[in-house]
């Protein structure tokens, strides 16, 4: 399941870029579609019958993961509307890094 974490994490950055520029139903609707898929699998599971218990648990991972990736478009498409993407920068000489890095030396 480490590949749905990583595609958590991807999607909740997603969020907080939409909502940062007031963009809040694709963010809403990102965990209901994630419910509705992964319900819809456990349903036609239910459904289906009998199944080996490691059949069924696999079914359920893999649409876990194609709802963390349904996540992740539903999300990626406003703001491709908004002519907006989400590429990492690299700028370790920032004031602003140098300031986060500087609160987070406590912590560490």
């Amino acid at each position: 399941m480490l590949p749905y974490l990583l595609l958590v994490c991807f999607s909740a950055s997603l969020a907080s870029i939409l909502q940062s520029h007031r963009h809040f139903f694709a963010p809403a609707a990102a965990p209901i579609l994630f419910n509705l898929v992964w319900l819809g699998c456990l349903g036609s599971l239910y459904w289906r019958g009998s199944l080996p218990a490691e059949t069924a648990i696999g079914y359920l991972a893999f649409a876990i993961l194609i709802a963390g990736a349904g996540q992740v478009v539903l999300q990626s498409i406003p703001l491709h509307r908004m002519r907006l993407g989400w590429r990492p920068h690299w700028a370790p000489r920032d004031p602003s890094v140098r300031r986060v890095a500087a609160l987070l030396l406590p912590t560490i």
